[in-house]
């Protein structure tokens, strides 16, 4: 019988799915911030360099899931439910 690993208590972080899509898909950030916003990409980029902290102080609005969503395919909704399901698991985690 295979082996299963269990998820860590409250999932992971926007930024570990961001990555590996970025990895699944071989983008870069460069490539993801252009595909977010077509007219303010380096805003964009901006945007992926804070979320890539991993910061637990940092939320998702609605507006970056949006343009996550535009890049992946995805709905916006799908990208505020994992930060919002993550954030959640963290309100007793000290913030370093």
């Amino acid at each position: 019988m295979p082996e299963t690993t269990e998820q860590p208590k409250g999932g992971f972080h926007v930024w570990e799915y961001i990555s590996d899509e970025l990895n699944a898909r071989r983008w870069d950030k460069e490539e993801l911030a252009k595909r977010m916003s077509v007219d303010e990409p380096e805003v964009a980029l901006t945007i992926i360099e804070f979320l890539s902290l991993g910061d637990i102080r940092i939320e998702l609005g609605e507006t970056v899931a949006e343009m996550l969503g535009r890049a992946f395919g995805t709905s916006r909704e799908l990208w505020l439910r994992l930060d919002r399901s993550w954030h959640a698991s963290q309100k007793d985690q000290p913030i370093e």
